[in-house]
């Protein structure tokens, strides 16, 4: 096999859009998805693309969409941060049984001989299968990481995805939400077209997230420079798309935005990537419960089979979803100098799983960071 590393993204555009054809991937691993968080935040922070790419007798075997981050202890990350709620290698379908977690022992090796000045690998948010599919990369020392993912199986329709989770508690909320809305001048499901209604709407998300995670002492990823373009991007250039890399959603109350939804699609796969609510104005009625009831009525009837919500343990997930992926941070030293920092990345991330896992310990965090905002946000 022969492997090369590509700074540019559009050097490999052909082949990374005739691979996805195939490939068991997420939205996030969609070529138009990566080419334009490269573009919306190239603008205002120096990303150096590191793309591996495997091929055999020209054919593509994999592509893992990286890149090079650090002055000092260079590292190799997955490209989109923590806008990405699922990281995947590209693998299509003609090779995708054969590439094994074995392979990769040896692919990264490989990788490390050719790139010398790498100091580690930090390739997290992995889930350990996608649609039934086991992730290969798993292969060097990984460990699970403090959020698992939660999925909805929407095959048969809207009723019988209901029906695998409490369809009369679902329903009886739904009749009550409803009711609550009436008296408040009716609610509509809202699908915004034009690029105005886009950036109005985009908008109205960024001042509701960032409010509500003011709240919780979370630092706001939403707020950095180039997002919002980004968003704004991703929305525009999937109006009246089949498979949109960003539909938006909203709950609107009255004339208000009482919540926002927002998610992209692989196939017949919907990835939710986030949402917020006006709880001040609309706390009472739920808003983002409902917002996620009418989000699934017209998934399904869009004819999407699965819906994930990201990664993240919440209530409202697990009442939805049939099933959760386990996710996996792999972070491995690829010289002595940075093994300290590894270990301690290591360390680090099994304290915030073992915190995150225990209720008590989870309740008592979550009082501090309203106290002490810096200190998750660092993470």
């Amino acid at each position: 096999m022969d492997i090369s590393i590509h700074d540019s993204i559009e050097s490999i555009k052909t082949d990374w859009l005739e691979a996805e054809k195939t490939a068991n991937i997420s939205v996030y691993q969609r070529y138009h998805w990566v080419e334009a968080y490269l573009q919306a935040n190239s603008k205002t922070e120096k990303i150096q693309p590191f793309i591996i790419v495997g091929r055999l007798k020209n054919d593509i075997v994999f592509i893992l969409p990286c890149a090079l981050h650090g002055r000092f202890g260079t590292r190799v990350k997955f490209i989109g941060g923590k806008h990405v709620n699922f990281n995947l290698g590209i693998f299509p379908q003609a090779f995708r049984d054969v590439i094994t977690p074995r392979c990769f022992g040896q692919i990264f090796a490989r990788i490390r001989k050719l790139v010398p000045g790498i100091g580690y690998l930090g390739l997290c948010c992995q889930p350990e299968n996608w649609n039934g599919s086991p992730n290969p990369l798993l292969r060097e020392p990984h460990q699970r990481s403090a959020n698992p993912a939660f999925l909805i199986n929407l095959s048969g329709g809207f009723d019988e995805t209901l029906a695998r989770g409490n369809a009369k508690r679902k329903r009886k909320k739904f009749r009550q939400q409803v009711r609550q809305c009436e008296a408040l001048g009716g609610y509509q499901l809202y699908k915004p077209e034009g690029s105005e209604e886009i950036n109005y709407l985009i908008d109205q998300f960024l001042a509701q997230k960032s409010k509500r995670l003011k709240s919780l002492g979370i630092k706001d990823v939403f707020a950095d420079e180039g997002i919002k373009e980004f968003l704004v991007g991703l929305a525009t250039s999937s109006t009246k798309h089949k498979s949109p890399l960003l539909q938006l959603y909203a709950l609107k109350i009255g004339n208000q935005t009482a919540a926002v939804f927002g998610a992209g699609a692989m196939g017949k796969h919907l990835s939710g990537y986030f949402s917020s609510i006006d709880a001040e104005q609309f706390g009472e009625v739920s808003p983002g419960e409902m917002l996620l009831y009418l989000v699934v009525e017209d998934a399904c009837a869009q004819g999407y089979e699965m819906f994930d919500l990201g990664a993240g343990d919440e209530r409202y997930k697990r009442s939805w979803s049939t099933d959760k992926i386990d996710m996996y941070d792999m972070i491995v030293p690829y010289n002595y100098k940075a093994a300290p920092v590894v270990y301690l990345r290591r360390a680090y991330g099994a304290v915030r799983r073992t915190i995150r896992e225990n209720e008590t310990y989870w309740n008592a965090y979550k009082t501090i960071r309203k106290m002490i905002p810096s200190l998750w946000n660092k993470a």
